[in-house]
């Protein structure tokens, strides 16, 4: 009897593993069958299996993210750098989410079981970025910025960082570097910036936080910030200065009954030229007219 009962359990726990096992594989090909749809819809026009095209090969990716480092892939995917300067900047992937990046990796491996990287037969070279055309505005990761940061790339030297956040203008930053890159150190990142806008409050009239941002309209490249405070309406458009690592902050101001002391407190080696007021020790005195309209120039002192 007893024999008979093991026979019986024996037999029930091989049912039981057969059964977990092709349990396991269904869910591994339905994964690996989701994973690859996955692929050609997001992945595909950019990474081949086993050539490089736009992006690296899915060989190399797999060496570079084994079945160990699958965190590691989640990451560079949800956040991705910049490693090739040769190539166009990948996306973030963060849209599809963890279990779809998830199945996606489990695709890249198994696609590549036993595959050699080759050349491309065709000769065809990595894409490369056509030269931009300045300036042009680009809303990208940007440190000691919030995440609604504007940067505004004024030419292949200088660029600014505009905060619809706190509606100001943060900093001004060498663009002969690769900044906006989500792999830059801070602390490198720190020194390329050459201005630094330091007062507590901009406008002397309005509290920060009473600023409603209203968003910005382009022209030839430039951006013209709205922003407004009860009844003040305020614009501000950011041009070219007359040097490379020079711009010019045009003001114009409604609603204002008065005239303002604005503090124009940095840091950087610059040359501050308001073409209207009076500026002594960083402060630019205004008249109500003046307010209204004027412009300030800022200058970099190679």
């Amino acid at each position: 009897m007893i024999s008979e009962l093991n026979i019986v359990l024996k037999n029930l726990l091989l049912a039981l593993t057969y059964a977990y096992f092709f349990i396991s594989v269904g869910i591994f090909a339905n994964e690996l069958k989701q994973g690859e749809k996955l692929y050609n819809d997001n992945c595909a026009a950019c990474h081949r299996v086993k050539s490089f095209t736009v992006g690296p090969s899915l060989v190399e990716i797999s060496k570079k993210y084994s079945k160990e480092k699958e965190k590691s892939f989640l990451n560079w995917t949800n956040n991705p750098g910049k490693i090739n300067p040769k190539t166009i900047q990948m996306p973030a992937m963060s849209h599809l989410g963890d279990p779809a990046l998830k199945m996606v990796h489990k695709y890249v491996l198994h696609a590549t079981k036993s595959v050699k990287e080759t050349k491309s037969r065709h000769g065809f070279t990595p894409f490369k970025r056509p030269e931009p055309k300045y300036p042009y505005v680009k809303r990208s990761y940007m440190p000691f910025a919030s995440p609604a940061a504007i940067a505004v790339v004024l030419n292949d030297q200088f660029s600014l960082s505009w905060d619809a956040s706190i509606k100001r203008l943060r900093y001004g930053f060498s663009t002969a570097n690769v900044f906006f890159s989500g792999e830059s150190a801070l602390d490198k990142a720190e020194k390329l910036i050459l201005y630094k806008e330091t007062s507590s409050q901009f406008w002397p009239f309005i509290n920060d936080e009473q600023i409603e941002y209203q968003g910005y309209k382009l022209k030839d490249g430039t951006p013209t910030f709205m922003y407004q405070a009860g009844n003040i309406h305020i614009t501000e458009r950011i041009i070219q200065g007359p040097k490379v690592r020079s711009f010019v902050r045009q003001f114009t101001v409604k609603g204002s009954n008065s005239g303002a002391v604005i503090d124009l407190s940095h840091d950087g080696n610059v040359t501050i030229m308001p073409n209207k007021g009076v500026l002594e020790r960083n402060q630019l005195t205004l008249t109500e007219k003046e307010l209204a309209q004027f412009s300030i120039t800022v200058t970099m002192n190679d």
